[in-house]
């Protein structure tokens, strides 16, 4: 990749995992092109999108045209793009718990929640979906929980638990983030701020700020995912 900075285009979904990077492009001041993927619709099936995806999932970002996918990957790219920014530290343990954290929301705690928001992915009968879908949240529920205590600690205190969270920092990173779509999902299973204070009022910062309130505004979503009664 050359030194000047790359023509950047997301693909995002409401709501989802894309979220993300979404965020980090707002607090990054990166100019990008926004392009939403109505996944109800099944726009993430159409040729085009299967060109620059054959997975059919969001996000997908495109530097010169030259498509990413996987949130790791694209959380990488940023961070390489913008290394002044600091969404990790620069090195050493601190990064690599950083990176840990994030890892852990993506590839344990996400695909718990897959389970239970699209249980016939992983099983046909309607008796072994409802099996899936309640073992999914169960394990979210139980990863939440984690969550919330984690997001309690001071950052003095949190060590690898607490090191890629908001701490006193002003802007929210990576983590802070998937945090914040993490718990909105769980308001889809009676989440609030009575169950899950610590991990609620996290969200609630990252919504708050400003590279928060503007992708939430694009994305015209609210913090809690439960339809109103």
């Amino acid at each position: 990749m050359s030194s000047a900075m790359p023509a950047l285009q997301l693909y995002f979904s409401p709501g989802a995992c894309s979220f993300v990077p979404h965020l980090l492009l707002e607090r990054l001041g990166l100019p990008f092109e926004a392009h939403i993927v109505k996944l109800h619709k099944g726009e993430q099936f159409s040729d085009a999108f299967k060109a620059m995806n054959p997975l059919s999932q969001v996000p997908v970002l495109l530097l010169d045209g030259h498509p990413v996918t996987q949130i790791m990957a694209i959380v990488d790219a940023l961070d390489g793009l913008a290394p002044q920014a600091q969404l990790f530290p620069a090195e050493g343990l601190a990064r690599a718990r950083a990176w840990q954290q994030l890892a852990w929301m993506n590839g344990t705690i996400h695909p718990q929640f897959t389970r239970f928001f699209r249980p016939s992915a992983f099983a046909e009968t309607e008796a072994a979906q409802a099996e899936v879908k309640a073992s999914g949240q169960r394990a979210f529920m139980k990863s939440l929980v984690r969550l919330d205590e984690m997001a309690a600690l001071e950052p003095e205190e949190g060590g690898a638990a607490r090191a890629s969270f908001l701490g006193g920092a002003s802007e929210p990173g990576p983590a802070d983030a998937y945090a914040m779509v993490l718990m909105r999902w769980g308001t889809l299973m009676g989440a609030d701020g009575d169950t899950l204070p610590h991990l609620w009022g996290l969200a609630r910062r990252v919504a708050l700020s400003p590279a928060g309130e503007r992708a939430m505004a694009r994305e015209r979503i609210e913090l809690s995912a439960k339809p109103a009664a």
